[in-house]
């Protein structure tokens, strides 16, 4: 599932740039937007999506 997730994480990325690192234009700055992403992930998602999306951005940072 991981893999599934970093492909199309990546195809987003490729088509929305900021996607990459939201943080870095949010008008709340980097700290205060990066704590409504965890958030909203520790809301939205249950631990083995978690897990899925964590091991997805390793295998896409490998990648880089």
């Amino acid at each position: 599932m991981a893999e599934d997730f970093a492909s199309i994480i990546q195809q987003h990325q490729a088509r929305f740039p900021w996607t990459i690192d939201p943080t870095q234009s949010s008008a709340l700055g980097p700290q205060k937007a990066t704590d409504v992403i965890v958030s909203a992930v520790a809301e939205l998602y249950n631990e083995a999506q978690v897990k899925a999306l964590s091991k997805a951005h390793q295998i896409i940072n490998q990648n880089r």
